[in-house]
């Protein structure tokens, strides 16, 4: 039943774990869909994962640290580590919280 599990790219809830000198550490949430079995046409939430990237300060690189399982093509990741670097770049601040939301 996994297969058709997919991670939602168009919602993502972002928040600060550790900072320290070199880098920001952050946790990205998402929910995960797959078909209701009902066979309705719908999709059936069946709850929310998380992951871990960073940023370093120096170069604003991010890396994956723990993804989202079902995140396809890191999707939820590149959106999410995407928001959190143009946020930094708007305020010159790094967000304590922040969302991705699209759609």
């Amino acid at each position: 039943m996994s297969e058709g599990m997919n991670a939602d790219v168009m919602s993502i809830l972002i928040e600060k774990d550790k900072e320290n000198e070199e880098h920001v550490d952050y946790f990205f949430a998402s929910n995960i869909y797959t078909k209701d079995p009902r066979g309705n046409g719908r999709n059936l939430c069946l709850g929310q994962m998380r992951g871990l990237f960073r940023v370093t300060k120096a170069g604003l690189e991010a890396h994956l640290l723990l993804p989202i399982e079902h995140d396809r093509k890191n999707g939820c990741f590149l959106r999410a580590s995407s928001k959190v670097i143009k946020q930094f770049k708007a305020d010159n601040e790094f967000p304590s919280k922040t969302g991705f939301q699209s759609g």
